[in-house]
Formats: C-alpha cells, sequence, structure tokens
C-alpha cells in the first residue's frame, strides 16, 4: 500500500502530482495495471483535490487529506479521506448532469462525472469518525483486439456504417 497525508491545502494539487509522477517512475512492472492505472487515478485524484481546495470548508480543525493506494482485485483501490464539512453528492451530480444537455456546454463543471467515467465502484459518504471518505477502483483498459471496429488503427479511417 503507498499512503500519504497532506495538510497544506495552498500546495496539495503540486504535492499530489510529484507523488504520483514518482510512483510511476518507479513501477517496474510489466503489466498494464499499476502504469495506466496511475495515470487514471492521478487525473481523478487530481480533479478531487482540485475540488478540496475549491470548495471545500475546513472549519474545524486544520485540513488534512488522507490518500491510500493498494493493487486488489486487478486493479487499483484508491481512499481518499479528509477532515472536510462535504457536499451533496447527488445534487452535485445532477447539476453537472444537467450543464450536458445545454445548447452550449461549460468548460467547467462536470470533474466529478469524469471520474464516475473512469473509475469503478465509486463510493462518497460520510464515516464513522466525521471524516469525508471516497473510494474507487481504477481496472486495467480494454485489450485494444476487444475495441469494436468504429476505433480505426493508425492508418485506417473510421467506418461509415
Amino acid at each position: 500500500m503507498r499512503e500519504h497525508t497532506f495538510h497544506d491545502i495552498d500546495h496539495v494539487i503540486d504535492e499530489v502530482h510529484d507523488l504520483f509522477d514518482g510512483w510511476v517512475r518507479e513501477s517496474n512492472s510489466d503489466g498494464t495495471v499499476e502504469k495506466y492505472g496511475l495515470l487514471i487515478m492521478k487525473l481523478a485524484v487530481h480533479e478531487w483535490i482540485a475540488n478540496l481546495v475549491q470548495h471545500a470548508v475546513f472549519e474545524v480543525d486544520p485540513p488534512t487529506i488522507r490518500l491510500a493506494i493498494s493493487l486488489r482485485d486487478s486493479g487499483l483501490h484508491c481512499l481518499v479521506e479528509d477532515n472536510s464539512e462535504g457536499f451533496d453528492f447527488q445534487s452535485q451530480i445532477k447539476e453537472q448532469t444537467q450543464l450536458l444537455n445545454k445548447p452550449v456546454p461549460s468548460e467547467r463543471g462536470r470533474g466529478l462525472l469524469m471520474m464516475l467515467a473512469c473509475t469503478e465502484d465509486f463510493v462518497y459518504e460520510t464515516n464513522s469518525e466525521g471524516l469525508q471518505h471516497l473510494e474507487f477502483v481504477v481496472r486495467p483498459p480494454v485489450d485494444s483486439g476487444d475495441m469494436p471496429s468504429f476505433f480505426p488503427t493508425q492508418g485506417q479511417a473510421f467506418d461509415q456504417a
């Protein structure tokens, strides 16, 4: 398991990027799960942490954000806990989904939908200690041989079916 705790809300995004970049560099696994998973996970964790920096309220104690990553069931499991006040996840998902149906979609405001699209087993809740608890899994990519024919290989045109 790889674990790290952050306290400096002003520098946490840079610290998370440095941490993931180091993990990717030191990854000598031949499998695609770890390297692919770490890059997708970096994107998802960045989105979550950026939202914490921008929107979270840490009134009771100084900010504490714990990140833990482990390899489980052929995928990378991620846990993020923080001591913010949290937010209404379902209403945010509804709001972001409504943005998709606007005639001119905004450039912002769809990060949670992106996280849901690239992860599995996504759970966000307040745990028994009062911490905000997020966990999800990133699994290996689909084998390119399993992709439908409308994903052309290099030099091929899209099928016009």
